[in-house]
């Protein structure tokens, strides 16, 4: 068996085939085993060609456009509504902020931010690696080229959302908690230790449901050191200070999030759950890879795996406590699963016999293919808008965010809303439909107020703006009859026609004036 660096060649990753297949296979592995610093070059610089298959996804579009907003005075959830806590937004500020001063595109700046957050964490996390004389060092440094793959090129949907690069930032606190488990664990500096606690910290300020990762990353230490002290260590008290002090920042500086968007999402939002989709889209994948780890698990000197494969089924819990079924919620589970069967392989024992090649490779397709698919407006419909409604204005009529705006920024258009979509007022149909079956008639006379208020809201936005594009969430055809049956709904869209039927939107195109008011008064 090939070595390098006393770790096994990534050439005989896993139980290959025999014949000429086997030795095309073992002829590039050796290579890349050889040269995994060019590789990461190679790979860093494909990705964001590769990259371009999906845009800006609708998240990130949304959080720049509110990024904007707030550059250009506007109040963020008085004049622009964010469902998130202020650190979704901060998170983008830095390079939104500084494309507004360089006169640049904020999307590609961000993409750029994005690579170096990435990119940060990584090295970070290696560093620490190393410094901790970690067994898996000299392993990871030649399977490089993949621990980075899962970063820049299998994210697809989820690249640049907070729990990618959340993600990201945790990998030197889960690096720190391995080396903090080893019996012979060398002392660290303080600030290593801080540094990391830290960087851990981004993804529980981002999205509090983490804060399980790290507490069970500190519980695998004190278990592994049969030392309950260890969940007192220096980087959990860094993260526990940074994320009450912006819990704290939340409550004095942003009341209005906790008085206002808070409890629409209580009612509205939180509720809805799609446990089914969970496990139709990604459970197959994540078992598969999740039952090659514990194979082993046992035959491997890995100090990181174990820490890996502990975070990653703690990060099941958010998932499941979200239930949205949308990719970029299981990313971190999956991502830290494949970086543990990626330590597996490489740093396993001589005499451990590794799976089939097909089975390993079954696992990772499976875990990646709900990342591949893309929203992305396709480039004859941004070419169509150009031609018939230049730098148009747009709307929406659905509660996903991801096709209406992305198309906005695309065709150098506007966004007219202070609302990403319309998950106020189709959640609050769904969930009134929902209680009047269960005969919960207090719950849907809220919520059929709630209701109003949106409809409301939204008709008198659509009237006091026109947009030249009104963008129709087709597959929400609950909401869509609902604003439909709205007689000044009916009257807006008598002044558009319809440009172009996709199979989730309708593109409309607006091509009457409104009437005068002395029209509309007799």
């Amino acid at each position: 068996m090939a070595r390098i660096d006393g770790c096994a060649g990534m050439s005989d990753v896993a139980a290959l085939p025999t014949g000429r297949t086997a030795e095309v296979l073992r002829r590039i592995g050796n290579w890349c085993a050889a040269n995994p610093l060019l590789l990461c070059a190679l790979i860093l610089l494909i990705a964001p060609f590769w990259q371009m298959r999906w845009g800006t996804v609708g998240d990130t579009a949304w959080l720049i456009h509110v990024c904007e907003q707030i550059l250009s005075g506007q109040r963020l959830y008085i004049d622009v509504v964010e469902t998130n806590p202020p650190a979704s937004v901060m998170l983008y500020m830095p390079p939104v902020w500084l494309a507004s001063r360089l006169g640049v595109d904020a999307d590609v700046l961000t993409a750029a931010y994005s690579y170096a957050v990435v990119l940060f964490g990584l090295g970070f996390a290696a560093w620490i690696v190393r410094r901790g004389s970690l067994a898996d060092w000299a392993a990871l440094r030649v399977a490089s080229p993949l621990v980075l793959a899962l970063f820049v090129l299998m994210p697809g949907n989820a690249f640049s959302e907070r729990e990618h690069l959340g993600t990201a930032m945790l990998l030197p606190l889960l690096a720190l908690a391995a080396w903090r488990a080893k019996p012979d664990a060398q002392t660290l500096r303080p600030w290593t230790a801080a540094g990391a606690g830290l960087c851990g910290s981004l993804i529980v300020i981002l999205k509090p449901h983490y804060g399980v990762v790290v507490i069970a990353c500190a519980a695998f230490v004190a278990w592994r050191r049969r030392d309950w002290r260890r969940i007192f260590d220096i980087e959990y008290w860094a993260a526990g200070t940074l994320s009450l002090a912006y819990a704290a920042t939340v409550v004095l500086a942003f009341p209005e999030f906790l008085s206002d968007i808070y409890p629409d999402l209580r009612d509205v939002y939180l509720p809805i759950r799609s446990y089914l989709p969970i496990l139709v889209n990604f459970a197959g994948g994540y078992v598969l890879a999740m039952a090659l780890c514990w194979r082993l698990l046992r035959g491997t000197h890995s100090d990181l795996a174990p820490l890996l494969v502990t975070a990653s089924l703690a990060g099941l819990l958010p998932v499941i406590i979200q239930a949205k079924a949308w990719p970029y919620h299981v990313y971190p589970a999956v991502t830290i699963v494949l970086l543990a069967l990626i330590c597996l392989v490489a740093m396993r024992r001589p005499a451990t016999r590794l799976p089939s090649w097909k089975l390993v490779a079954v696992a990772v397709v499976a875990c990646w293919a709900p990342f591949f698919p893309t929203q992305k407006p396709p480039s004859d419909l941004l070419a169509q808008i150009e031609r018939e409604a230049p730098r148009p204005s747009v709307a929406l009529i659905g509660s996903d965010l991801a096709f209406g705006l992305p198309l906005a920024r695309l065709a150098g258009g506007t966004w007219v809303s202070r609302n990403n979509a319309d998950w106020k007022g189709a959640g609050a149909l769904y969930m009134r439909s929902l209680a009047k079956a269960q005969g919960r008639d207090a719950e849907a006379r809220q919520l059929d107020a709630l209701l109003t208020v949106h409809v409301t809201e939204k008709l008198g936005e659509l009237e006091r703006t026109r947009p030249d594009l009104l963008v129709l969430q087709t597959e929400e055809g609950f909401w869509i009859d609902h604003m439909k049956a709205q007689p000044r709904f009916a009257a807006l869209l008598a002044e558009y026609e319809l440009m172009r039927a996709e199979k989730r939107y309708w593109i409309y195109r607006r091509v009457r004036p409104a009437p005068s008011p002395v029209a509309a008064s007799g």
